[in-house]
């Protein structure tokens, strides 16, 4: 994604943001078994028997936490994006809304309005594709970040997207 602005929060700040790279799609359970067969990580809660759900090695992985998602970045050679390049990667130039412009348009997404009652294949909805070609950005899975948020005594990770059931 190349260097630009992003607007950001209820302020609109105009943020600047450096050039970075993103993964195109979701990571896939495949992907994650992958890794947790070379490095012995703990596979997440949601696979039985330390397996993904049968004929779902395209969806994206779930209930994975935050050092579990680090630790497969760190495998993969990558990292988590910051909560601006996330932003920066849904929102493109013109800062849209949402990956495919200023509209809710939910056939464009996996959100709890399809009723989908589960993940979908990534790259199923090529027509929410975002304007540097992400898939996903929005529904199906939440997606972690690099930030941490503080608000009084609490201390959380940022997330992204939304997921299927939200």
């Amino acid at each position: 994604v190349p260097a630009g602005e992003v607007l950001i929060g209820e302020e609109l700040e105009l943020l600047q943001v450096a050039e970075f790279q993103i993964a195109r799609y979701p990571v896939t359970n495949a992907q994650y078994k992958r890794f947790v067969q070379e490095t012995g990580h703990q596979p997440p809660q949601s696979w039985e028997g330390g397996d993904y759900p049968e004929k779902q090695g395209d969806h994206p992985v779930i209930w994975v936490n935050t050092k579990d998602a680090e630790a497969y970045t760190i495998w993969a050679g990558s990292r988590l994006p910051s909560f601006e390049e996330w932003q920066r990667a849904v929102r493109g130039d013109d800062d849209r809304l949402f990956p495919w412009g200023y509209e809710v348009d939910k056939p464009r997404c996996n959100t709890a309005e399809l009723h989908a009652g589960g993940t979908t294949p990534v790259g199923t909805f090529s027509d929410g594709v975002s304007p540097f070609g992400c898939y996903d950005m929005l529904g199906n899975v939440w997606e972690w970040t690099s930030t941490w948020y503080d608000n009084d005594d609490q201390h959380f990770r940022v997330v992204c997207g939304g997921s299927w059931y939200y």
